[in-house]
């Protein structure tokens, strides 16, 4: 999915975007309103792994360069995993905890590289 969202001749802005859009309403809205009365079951565990794969594809569109600007989205984006952490199935649980653990860590390595950064420049004075 990432490779798929990175690449220019797929779409413009627009349609990326609403790929986004999509991906987080489907992540942030309640089961009953996704799932059809017949065949409960299959729809169920359908709604699960797409979910899982929702929230993977979220995680992989804030590590993209254009997302550093999309401040109320990335907050959205935030609510959302912290909302699936709460989540009644243990897979979206565990989708979501290990998405937010990999942004945490990745955060924290560019919080630490731009410290580095920092006391090098100022050394050269």
């Amino acid at each position: 999915m990432n490779f798929c969202y990175r690449l220019e001749k797929v779409g413009n802005l627009c349609a990326r975007w609403r790929i986004l859009q999509e991906a987080l309403g489907i992540v942030d809205a309640d089961d009953l309103a996704l799932i059809v009365r017949t065949n409960q079951v299959k729809m169920a565990n359908a709604l699960i792994e797409l979910r899982v794969v929702c929230l993977r594809f979220l995680a992989a569109t804030l590590r993209l360069p254009e997302m550093h600007q999309q401040s109320a989205t990335k907050a959205k984006i935030l609510l959302v995993y912290f909302q699936s952490l709460y989540a009644k199935n243990v897979e979206v649980v565990d989708a979501a905890h290990a998405s937010l653990k990999e942004l945490l860590a990745n955060r924290g390595e560019k919080v630490a590289c731009r410290k580095i950064s920092y006391k090098v420049d100022c050394g050269r004075f």
